[in-house]
């Protein structure tokens, strides 16, 4: 196979899309299984010390570029609800820091509509072909500053969103680590707690299940009781009914 080194032409290199050499779909069998096996992942793609604004577009551009063909990238598929919570409250977001790191991009796709807190749009611009719109926090946290950026294409649904973190102060990345082991250690409890009151739901859903199946077996007891009364004392009354005609005829 006759493998081009860095080709600009995007069509032309490997799906894979962190990679540049040529050799459509892919460059090796290596890169066809990644592409395949990450998008599964649930987990973001994180590049420490951040990936620049040029990077972002050149790469969001390939990435959407090989989803429109319907072919595997290797970039995982998060649910929408990420951009519901602060990213450091999230574990699909590493938050463990590199030595002298003071800058990280998240890469992952989601949905391409935005639900809304607590995220807001800055601003909007146009590369490649493509849409780029830019959000903010609502509220920036102390530690640092987080921008999203969408990249949105006509020719797929889904979107492509690059979060990207600038550490405001030295050491203030420590804050963000502390928050982030806090919630790990907090999510086991809040898994059993959740677990305990499904449980007790289950177990009051399944008692209130017996009464009313008791319930209805007792009323259907009671109409079988009372329709077999009802057969009884009509046929006490037909044969009464009998006999008084018989002594009429007979007299």
């Amino acid at each position: 196979m006759d493998v081009q080194v860095f080709t600009k032409r995007f069509l032309h290199q490997c799906y894979l899309f962190d990679c540049l050499r040529g050799a459509q779909p892919f460059c090796n069998v290596d890169h066809e299984w990644v592409a395949l096996a990450d998008e599964d992942h649930p987990h973001s793609i994180f590049f420490v010390d951040g990936v620049s604004r040029q990077h972002q577009d050149l790469l969001s551009f390939k990435i959407l570029t090989v989803k429109a063909l319907n072919q595997a990238c290797g970039v995982p598929f998060i649910g929408a609800e990420v951009l519901t919570q602060p990213p450091w409250l999230l574990e699909e977001f590493n938050m463990n820091r590199e030595e002298r790191e003071t800058a990280r991009s998240w890469l992952f796709m989601s949905e391409s509509d935005i639900p809304g807190d607590p995220w807001v749009a800055t601003g909007q611009r146009r590369v490649y072909g493509i849409e780029c719109t830019m959000y903010v926090m609502y509220e920036t946290p102390p530690f640092g500053r987080f921008i999203l950026s969408r990249y949105r294409s006509p020719l797929h649904e889904d979107s492509v969103y690059w979060l990207n973190f600038n550490e405001r102060n030295v050491g203030s990345w420590k804050i963000l680590e502390l928050l982030n082991r806090i919630v790990d250690m907090i999510k086991p409890k809040m898994f059993l707690q959740t677990n305990a009151a499904n449980a007790q739901k289950n177990k009051i859903t399944r008692d209130d299940n017996r009464r009313y199946n008791a319930g209805i077996s007792e009323n259907l007891a009671q109409n079988r009781d009372d329709n077999l009364v009802n057969q009884l004392s009509g046929n006490v009354l037909i044969s009464r009914l009998h006999q008084i005609s018989k002594r009429k005829t007979s007299t």
